[in-house]
């Protein structure tokens, strides 16, 4: 039995389709019901399905510690299907019965891509902004459980030091090519990206976001690293997560708050990659190779950036057990 349309059409998966291209795209979306406490995904296990939630909730967990929850209009899976790991990063349970859901499954989407159908682009689109959104909201509750600490300040020798032993940056499309998703794309292709893209090179101590303010555009880590600061429990600031290269930070997905969640400082010299909100907005929705290959490349990105931040979760809840 094909899932409801109108099940669907709240999460975008439809946007721009016609009835072919819906009823192809549908034939692809398998219905799936559980009970309350029973497991969706396991971790570790060799899986590489995306399941869309229609109805009830889902917990995601790593170990013995939740990690988040996962409601209507929300989808689980996406780091296997669009990524590059093959096996399940976290277990996932219904919290209530039944839950209703949709599940996609790689042969589905490997038909789905052949055919060009566009639902591919509207899933992969949503599921770089649920990545991105996992991030910060992973960010916040480390940072919540964490000693605060001040902002770097900067300094005129930090700013002196900084010129003096400044390297030449690298190439931008070379900084694409850090992520496993953007080095197994067409050459040309990722060239043609980076060409709309610049480099820029930062002091240590350098505030590039700041919390509450607008931010227009992204960026990636070229080289160096920053740091990502929320509120701690307290409301001072505490650095939640460093970022080195590859790792990306800003407003990613066209959808994210222009107000910044969190404040962002370098914390050596780096050279950063900067996305302007107009090409990452038109790459996101597009259906060039270009846009194609932008998705999928900071799909990857962003799956390594959160499976790392879990971690680094699940690793401050442990330590703050045994403190």
């Amino acid at each position: 039995m094909e899932p409801d349309d109108t099940e669907v059409d709240g999460i975008g998966l439809f946007d721009g389709l016609d009835d072919e291209e819906r009823a192809i795209a549908n034939a692809g979306l398998k219905p799936y019901t559980i009970g309350a406490g029973e497991e969706l995904l396991r971790e570790g296990e060799a899986d590489r399905s995306l399941v869309i939630v229609l109805d009830g909730e889902l917990m995601v967990s790593l170990g013995d510690v939740e990690l988040a929850r996962v409601g209507v209009g929300d989808i689980v899976g996406e780091m296997a299907l669009f990524g590059t790991f093959d096996r399940r990063s976290a277990t996932v349970t219904s919290m209530v019965g039944p839950t209703k859901l949709l599940i996609l499954d790689e042969d589905a989407l490997r038909f789905l891509r052949v055919q060009g159908n566009p639902m591919v682009k509207n899933l992969e689109a949503f599921a770089l902004r649920c990545l991105y959104r996992r991030i910060q909201d992973m960010e916040a509750r480390i940072a919540e459980l964490t000693e605060a600490e001040p902002l770097p300040t900067p300094s005129v020798l930090g700013r002196i030091a900084s010129v003096f032993g400044m390297q030449a940056g690298p190439e931008p499309h070379e900084v694409l090519r850090l992520v496993p998703g953007f080095a197994s794309r067409d050459p040309q292709v990722v060239r043609n990206i980076a060409a709309r893209l610049s480099l820029t090179n930062v002091p240590r101590s350098k505030a590039i976001v700041t919390r509450g303010e607008a931010v227009d555009g992204s960026w990636m880590v070229a080289s160096g690293s920053v740091g990502i600061w929320h509120p701690s429990a307290d409301g001072a600031p505490a650095r939640a997560a460093v970022l080195g290269p590859g790792r990306v930070f800003g407003r990613v997905g066209s959808t994210c708050s222009l107000a910044s969640r969190s404040s962002v400082t370098s914390l050596e010299s780096s050279w950063l990659l900067y996305f302007p909100t107009e090409v990452t907005d038109e790459l996101e929705a597009g259906t060039t190779p270009e846009a194609a290959a932008y998705r999928r490349g900071m799909i990857d990105a962003l799956a390594t950036q959160l499976r790392l931040m879990n971690e680094a979760f699940l690793s401050t809840v442990l330590r703050a057990a045994e403190d």
